[in-house]
């Protein structure tokens, strides 16, 4: 079976990638990790077809890609989560990266459905935490960043009614 690296929707470089590059000497400390996940795909999806769904995912990569530096890599982990292992970044660099990420994001829209993500970031500053630790931190926080913003946008769904 041959080995992909790219995610072939987005370009991006895809989980598998990501879990080799996990496993080897890549990183360069300060690593900070980004974790998104997108908020409406199913929406999109079941609204408009999944070639909306796939419209969309490619228009978060391009956002991604876009607001990068140059040590920063991103992959497409699946469905519609992303993360980005940044080397040489430190936790304030990857605040500042998370906030031009929720900047650009929501200012897109597709089918008239505002494009948004919930993010979380955590650093690795030293080598006493190991990467997998520092992934689950940032997708921890990604996940509480999510809750918050559905809360946020189930109450804002109500008042409208």
């Amino acid at each position: 079976m041959q080995y992909y690296q790219k995610d072939a929707l987005t370009g991006l470089y895809n989980r598998n990638y990501l879990s080799k590059w996990k496993c080897g000497t890549n990183m360069v400390l300060p690593l900070s990790i980004l974790v998104l996940d997108c908020n409406h795909l199913k929406k999109v999806n079941d609204t408009y077809g999944h070639k909306a769904g796939d419209e969309m995912l490619g228009m978060v990569a391009a956002a991604i890609e876009a607001n990068i530096g140059e040590a920063d890599i991103p992959f497409r982990v699946g469905g519609d989560e992303f993360c980005i292992m940044c080397n040489g970044r430190d936790r304030d660099g990857a605040k500042e990266l998370a906030g031009r990420l929720h900047e650009e994001l929501d200012g897109l829209q597709l089918h008239g459905v505002s494009l948004s993500a919930a993010i979380g970031y955590a650093c690795m500053s030293d080598e006493s935490q190991s990467i997998h630790q520092v992934y689950v931190e940032a997708d921890n926080m990604m996940y509480a960043n999510k809750k918050k913003y559905h809360e946020q946008w189930s109450k804002r769904q109500g008042e409208e009614k």
